[in-house]
């Protein structure tokens, strides 16, 4: 304990250069405000990225699929279903595979390699096809076999952020609103 004398008189106690109860409250307060304030803004990135990495996965299946199929021409199978694979449904939340199909029943056989494997997206993005598109058939030119496909890409920003990936026969892919196709994908995307 230090003593000092000031105008005469002892005292002894001196100021210490800490917090009080008071200040430490206001401290954690203006810190919550903060972070509530942060909070949305650090939320869209995280959706904006989960998004922009399903994107990447499909350009770069598609990428893979053409280049084989050009490069060995065989008809590239492409459909949802992560491992499994081609279950016959749109959503392609749960990831897909992509595989040569040498045969052409557009069926994965023992005897065909996966060559692109995408397992689930990241919670709370979901991705479904036109429907009635159960997998895409890219063919030996590189082009699609069928009509062109639609894939809409939903996250947890909602139906103003999903995008569509329209996915033309001749391979062209054009990225755009989703529209009111968004509906059904965010609410997909939801509940993964």
């Amino acid at each position: 304990m230090k003593i000092s004398i000031h105008d005469g008189r002892e005292t002894g106690m001196t100021k210490n250069g800490g917090l009080g109860l008071i200040e430490l409250v206001v401290a954690m307060a203006i810190v919550g405000v903060l972070a509530l304030i942060a909070l949305p803004a650090t939320m869209n990135v995280v959706h904006a990225t989960r998004a922009s990495n399903a994107l990447e996965s499909v350009y770069e299946t598609l990428m893979a699929s053409t280049r084989m199929a050009v490069v060995t021409s065989t008809e590239v199978v492409i459909c949802p279903g992560g491992v499994a694979g081609c279950q016959g449904g749109i959503d392609w939340s749960e990831g897909w595979i992509a595989f040569p199909d040498v045969n052409g029943n557009r069926v994965r056989d023992a005897s065909e390699p996966i060559i692109f494997e995408r397992g689930p997206l990241s919670s709370g993005v979901g991705l479904t096809a036109t429907a009635g598109r159960t997998r895409l058939t890219v063919q030996s030119n590189g082009s699609l076999a069928g009509s062109n496909v639609t894939l809409t890409l939903c996250d947890g920003r909602g139906e103003g952020r999903a995008r569509a990936l329209v996915v033309a026969n001749s391979g062209r892919i054009q990225q755009r609103d989703a529209g009111s196709a968004a509906n059904v994908v965010c609410e997909v995307a939801r509940r993964r």
